[in-house]
């Protein structure tokens, strides 16, 4: 029953059709940020290139956060703010990703599925700041696990979601999409959330002169927007539709 648990889940956020404007401006912004990163890269500013990446994760981040229902606007602005994990803690509270980190968990027993790790990035100076140090093979370790995750269950999910959307004005392919990308935000926010102030600040055990080649996020960065390039529009080809229902009603 677990994978029908998880259906009826993501079936009553699915539905949810408020903030679907405020949704697309977060997005834009986002989009502006990823294009600032990537020539920033480009000019091998490599800090500030670090910090827009991760304002482009944050902002996508709260996107899906107020599509799926997550958090109020509210709620946003007071219990979420710049702290993106906090969106994560929040979604992991829900009863279906309860179920579905369990079947995660069988699938890959290293996975960490619950809320712990991410509110030691929130709480913890040391934690932060060995995530901002993280080698390039570890954080392109944590994308192939993602990855493995979405492989080993999609078509379950996507059988299931079939049956449990059928009738219901949700349009499978990209509902299953939009859903999804909250894998990749995960890991993503996990990754790049300490760049945030280690990258404009020079009073910080990481300053923004440590941002060089060699530095883990650095050699990821290209990668990480290549990722977030699918993320991005899998989340704005929901949003459009129903805002075009909304619109209608």
């Amino acid at each position: 029953m677990k994978m029908m648990d998880i259906a009826f889940g993501l079936r009553n956020m699915l539905q949810n059709r408020e903030n679907v404007n405020l949704v697309l401006e977060y997005l834009d912004c986002a989009e502006m940020d990823l294009a600032a990163s990537e020539k920033l890269y480009q000019e091998q500013i490599f800090s500030l290139s670090a910090y827009h990446l991760q304002q482009a994760v944050e902002k996508t981040a709260k996107a899906q956060a107020l599509l799926l229902g997550v958090v109020t606007r509210k709620e946003l602005i007071g219990k979420v703010s710049h702290e993106s994990p906090q969106i994560f803690i929040e979604l992991l509270k829900k009863e279906w990703v309860v179920e579905f980190t369990s079947i995660i968990k069988v699938i890959d027993p290293s996975a960490k599925t619950d809320s712990s790790g991410l509110s030691k990035i929130v709480d913890s100076k040391d934690e932060t700041l060995e995530i901002a140090r993280k080698p390039y093979k570890e954080i392109m370790e944590l994308t192939e696990s993602i990855d493995k995750i979405k492989q080993a269950t999609s078509d379950k999910m996507l059988n299931v979601m079939n049956t449990m959307l059928e009738g219901y004005d949700i349009p499978l392919p990209e509902s299953f999409s939009a859903v999804w990308a909250f894998l990749d935000l995960y890991m993503l926010s996990m990754v790049t959330y300490p760049h945030a102030t280690f990258t404009r600040y020079p009073d910080g055990e990481l300053k923004p002169k440590d941002y060089v080649k060699g530095l883990g996020i650095v050699d990821a960065t290209p990668e990480l927007i290549e990722k977030m390039k699918v993320v991005m529009p899998a989340i704005r080809n929901y949003v459009i539709p129903l805002q075009k229902r909304k619109a209608k009603t």
